[in-house]
């Protein structure tokens, strides 16, 4: 052997070695990428057809698994490797479907004919997998390598040595390079054996635990784990040897200088060649700061929440405080204006009286309508409605306000059958809010039109008006709450809030509708268009058809019709607000009621202990107590009286409250003597 030759040889031994050794640590390496049901069938594929791909581009494998699980109509990678296990000849098809990517990938295209030959030794030079058609066998089943004329440069600039050497260099840098992506990683990439203990530890492990690699390697795993924790790890263990997989498990752990720190942990089965089962790879990933912005974010909304209680029982109190002094003013202008024995001029003063502590009360509602409207608790009753009734009698609400202003009001109302499945006082309030917004900027001498028709399934309504109208950009927020446009500028001549299409807007949702605004331009007037779908409820319902709102035909007002024919009732009267209390008997008095007042909740218990009643009016807030406490020990004592409940609180949970404690009905303040009748008749009348 000449000297060359020699030399040679040695060389080629010790790159052999260090392929050996790098083959070697490799495998060692490799388990990290090896996790759950995908390391499992690449430790499937490696332990059927000898070929090794799990230093390939993952992502690149994944799919093409992918696509054959999706061939089979599989769902999980675990249904896939389960049926690879029943099904071998699979293993061939998806070892094809992979590799006629992979050798693409890495430009040599022979590759797939050499993998599909079954060679299980390495090809001799890079070239002889450059071509398909190169790759052939000599009779002792030996690949040769067939250079084509235009590789033969390249062939005989790289000696076979050179070939071997690039080969095995490339082979040291794959292991350096997954080495050096762990390291970078800023996750903890941990490998443990099936008894707990730490056998290799990265610089992201480093960083979030403190240890260096050489103080914890060969320790249990159990030392990064708080005492009462420790318990996780048998049942962490168990699973590993199962071959099942640990995911995104979020823990606590322990530094080396004893800071707790949250993580979040992947836990994976590392399978060595044969499909056995030999450790563990454990990937943590520090979640402190993340645990931090959570319990900051739960803070933030858990005062969110509470800010919103206190909003919402500040509008509450405030509501009841602003209501309870409209109470007497609204019951006795309500009752003298609708009194026609009354001469003209005394009543409309009353008239006067009371549109405006019904706007004022309308601005209360609207405050508490919007907040149930922002925290989803608004409900809505809801009954088949007539909906032409509906705004045919909202109009006529406002006929005597646009007759004063001398607005000439034009209508043009179609479908007089039209039925929705809507809430009638929702509904009522819709068309109330537009029509009353419409009169409001309309000046004197304008017009408003209304006009309704049906079509496609819809009952259409628009109201317009030839008022200040509105700019584009006003357009856009017509329906924001507190928007009022340019003429907010000046609150003296319209006032109002800017609640009401707001409300509106979110009234016709609720009823699956729809609402529109649009407007010339400024000084042009303005056009309201709402679209309430015509269909019945779901469940059987009479329609429901509004009261009248005009004045009896025969010259006497409404109370005095059904005083005629009302029950002469025993009323317990409890009211703290004496200018209330007073106002409430002397209109039940006149009613011809026998009234006994009580102004707190003991002396209205020492009355109920000595005489019997049919009715208990009770207002809510008692200075030494609560009306649903009182009405309940007064209920127990004479199951058979009926109750009315009176109150500035009006919430849906103060309603449902009554409801439940026994009240037949619900009265919040200000109230109409026309709804107080009202409220009369039904509960007297209810068995």
């Amino acid at each position: 052997m000449s000297a060359a030759t020699q030399k040679r040889s040695m060389e080629l031994e010790k790159c052999r070695l260090r392929l050996v050794k790098n083959v070697i640590y490799f495998d060692k390496l490799k388990g990290f990428m090896e996790q759950g049901a995908i390391g499992n069938i690449l430790g499937l594929l490696r332990a059927q057809s000898g070929v090794d791909l799990t230093h390939y581009k993952q992502a690149i494998l994944r799919r093409r698994i992918k696509r054959r699980m999706t061939a089979l109509h599989l769902e999980s990678p675990e249904e896939y490797e389960t049926y690879l296990r029943a099904n071998p000849p699979e293993m061939q098809s998806l070892l094809n479907d992979v590799l006629v990517f992979v050798a693409g990938l890495f430009r040599l295209p022979g590759a797939f004919k050499w993998f599909k030959k079954g060679h299980g030794s390495e090809p001799a030079n890079e070239s002889a997998l450059q071509n398909p058609e190169t790759i052939s066998q000599d009779e002792s089943g030996t690949a040769k390598d067939h250079v084509r004329p235009f590789d033969r440069a390249r062939s005989d600039a790289n000696s076979p040595a050179q070939s071997e050497r690039a080969q095995l260099e490339h082979a040291d840098t794959i292991p350096a390079l997954f080495k050096a992506l762990v390291d970078s990683s800023d996750d903890a990439i941990i490998v443990k054996d099936l008894n707990g203990i730490i056998q290799t530890w990265n610089k992201g492990a480093e960083r979030i635990f403190g240890y260096a690699s050489d103080e914890i390697v060969g320790r249990p795993v159990t030392d990064l784990m708080p005492p009462e924790l420790r318990k996780e790890e048998p049942g962490i263990l168990a699973r590993i040897r199962a071959g099942e997989r640990v995911d995104h498990y979020e823990t606590v752990r322990v530094r080396k200088d004893g800071r707790f720190v949250d993580i979040s942990l992947t836990v994976s089965p590392i399978i060595n060649a044969e499909g056995r089962i030999i450790g563990a790879s454990k990937i943590a990933r520090d979640i402190t700061e993340k645990k931090r912005w959570e319990t900051e974010l739960r803070r933030a909304r858990d005062e969110a929440e509470q800010a919103n209680r206190t909003k919402d029982e500040f509008l509450a109190a405030l509501s009841h405080e602003l209501r309870t002094p409209l109470n007497p003013v609204l019951l006795l202008a309500s009752e003298s204006a609708g009194n026609w024995d009354l001469p003209p001029g005394i009543r409309a003063n009353f008239d006067i009286i009371r549109r405006n502590v019904e706007l004022e009360s309308r601005l209360i509602d609207d405050l508490l309508d919007l907040t149930r409207v922002r925290t989803g608790k608004l409900k809505i009753e809801k009954n088949e409605v007539n909906i032409h009734d509906v705004v045919s009698d909202t109009i006529r609400i406002f006929q005597r306000e646009m007759e004063q202003k001398e607005v000439t009001l034009k209508q043009s109302l179609e479908g007089a059958d039209s039925v929705v499945c809507g809430d009638a006082v929702r509904l009522r309030q819709i068309f109330w809010n537009i029509i009353k917004n419409a009169i409001k900027f309309t000046p004197r001498h304008g017009s408003i039109t209304v006009k309704s028709r049906v079509e496609n399934g819809q009952y259409i309504v628009s109201i317009s008006d030839t008022g200040i109208g509105m700019t584009a950009n006003e357009l856009v927020t017509a329906f924001q709450a507190f928007k009022q446009g340019a003429h907010s500028r000046d609150p003296r001549r319209f006032g109002g809030l800017g609640l009401g299409l707001a409300i509106s807007q979110k009234f016709i949702e609720l009823h699956s509708g729809a609402i529109t605004a649009s407007s010339p331009g400024p000084d042009r007037g303005s056009t309201f268009t709402i679209h309430l779908p015509l269909t019945g409820c779901n469940r059987i319902a009479s329609v429901f058809n509004l009261p009248p709102l005009s004045p009896p035909p025969n010259g006497h007002s409404l109370g005095s019709e059904r005083a005629r024919h009302r029950h002469r009732a025993r009323i317990l009267l409890v009211e703290d607000h004496e200018p209330t209390r007073s106002t409430l008997a002397q209109i039940l008095e006149r009613r011809h009621h026998k009234v006994v007042i009580a102004s707190s909740a003991r002396e209205a218990m020492a009355i109920a202990e000595k005489a019997k009643f049919d009715l208990v009016i009770s207002d809510i807030g008692l200075p030494d107590g609560n009306g649903y406490d009182l009405f309940k020990k007064i209920h127990d004592k004479l199951p058979v009286v009926k109750g009315i409940a009176l109150s500035g609180y009006g919430m849906d949970e103060d309603l449902a409250r009554s409801r439940d404690t026994g009240f037949q009905t619900h009265l919040t303040k200000p109230v109409k003597v026309e709804a107080l009748e009202e409220a009369l008749d039904e509960t007297l009348a209810a068995a």
